[in-house]
């Protein structure tokens, strides 16, 4: 029985697998390969869409026809990245490990996630943040972390004042250069 979530939510429970040879032979080998249970399933789940789909055998299907069927859940409906590395792995497990095809079409197929950038926050933000923190330990802790996270190149200086009412700070500047005291920034 399959744990995806159409099968948790009562979709697919009416479905029943009249599972070809190649399918049956190939749930022994994602047996054999010890495959964690949720990949194993999902595995076999993808080959039985794919077998559903062009309604055969899955075994009886060219590299030019796996490919076309590669395309239809990217193209139509837009499996994320991760779910087309998933996808590829498991026609890499049927057709590459189980019939023994040595197909290009698989090291050729790339899914890189997205690349994100990390949220950086405004000054005007940032200003407000430190507005409304009032504990002088988590506003010492927040500005390390603020200028550690800084792409100023200022960023690698430290600054460490001894106590909320000093009026001098000692900068720590990167080896190589010479120290300085330089007076706090009032609040």
């Amino acid at each position: 029985m399959s744990s995806h979530k159409s099968t948790a939510r009562g979709h697919a429970a009416t479905a029943t697998h009249v599972d070809h040879d190649s399918v049956a032979r190939f749930v022994e080998l994602l047996k054999l390969r010890s495959l964690a249970a949720s990949t194993q399933s999902e595995y076999l789940r993808y080959i039985r869409k794919l077998a559903t789909r062009v309604g055969r055998d899955p075994a009886s299907l060219d590299e030019a026809q796996v490919r076309a069927n590669l395309l239809h859940p990217k193209e139509a409906h837009h499996y994320s990245p991760s779910s087309m590395r998933t996808a590829v792995a498991a026609l890499v497990a049927f057709y590459n490990l189980h019939l023994g095809r040595e197909w290009k079409l698989f090291s050729l197929v790339r899914s890189p996630s997205a690349q994100t950038l990390p949220q950086v926050l405004t000054g005007a933000e940032v200003a407000r943040f430190f507005a409304v923190v009032r504990e002088e330990r988590f506003i010492v802790i927040f500005r390390l972390i603020y200028a550690c996270g800084s792409a100023r190149p200022s960023a690698s200086r430290w600054v460490i004042c001894a106590a909320a009412n000093a009026s001098t700070c000692a900068p720590r500047w990167p080896s190589g250069t010479r120290s300085a005291i330089s007076p706090c920034r009032q609040r």
